[in-house]
């Protein structure tokens, strides 16, 4: 719970920089800001932890239940469940609670959200907050299962944000499907020798064809 605790508050910390000095800048420029904290936590934990990966005790281990000769993990299950549950509730906070009307108006229009009174700098490190929480929770629960040292772990947010990409950082239905589906293509791609390897570029081809899809218009307008 501890580092849970101290995720939501380096989140919010992060985030009151965002909406302190950066409020009005691009989503490129807030979005390059995240990553001198990412470097700046990597070459924290180096210092403090060495580069070994360290022991991490599970919460859930074993596996679930089997489909078509496929172990399904209880990892695998949380994290789904997880990722279903979140989204679900933040689309009913969205549009079914006036925090979610203000968190939307700010969104949409930050200025004239400000200018109707909705205060702006709280709701965002709220936000990041909330964020920040739900990813530590995350972290958690995969970390086992995964090389526990920072860099990779710090590493899960390519797949990540490939799954968000395809809902356009907009829709996270479309970022859980996304998900599930770059899931299920590692599977696969890991049970063939020939091209195992290639499962851990399946995140930067899936941006790259995903960015090249959402900008075929303006290349086809350009070629014209």
């Amino acid at each position: 719970m501890l580092g849970v605790l101290v995720a939501g508050l380096l989140s919010a910390a992060i985030g009151f920089i965002a909406a302190t000095w950066l409020s009005e800048a691009s989503t490129t420029t807030r979005s390059a800001m995240t990553v001198g904290p990412l470097l700046l936590l990597i070459s924290l934990s180096f210092i403090l932890f060495g580069n070994k990966p360290q022991p991490f005790t599970p919460i859930i281990a074993g596996p679930a239940f089997s489909f078509g000769g496929v172990v399904i993990s209880q990892v695998t299950v949380a994290t789904v469940a997880m990722a279903i549950i979140t989204a679900i509730v933040v689309r009913l906070v969205l549009r079914r609670t006036r925090v979610g009307t203000q968190l939307r108006a700010l969104s949409e229009r930050p200025t004239t959200a400000e200018l109707l009174g909705i205060r702006s700098r709280p709701l965002s490190i709220a936000v990041w907050f909330v964020t920040g929480v739900i990813s530590a929770m995350a972290i958690i629960i995969v970390a086992p299962s995964q090389s526990n040292d920072a860099t990779s772990l710090a590493m899960l947010i390519v797949p990540a944000a490939a799954a968000a990409l395809l809902g356009g950082f907009r829709r996270l239905d479309l970022a859980v499907v996304g998900g599930i589906v770059l899931g299920v293509l590692g599977g696969l791609v890991a049970q063939i020798d020939e091209v195992a390897l290639v499962r851990n570029f399946l995140p930067f081809l899936f941006i790259v064809v995903l960015l090249l899809w959402t900008q075929r218009k303006e290349v086809w307008d350009a070629a014209r």
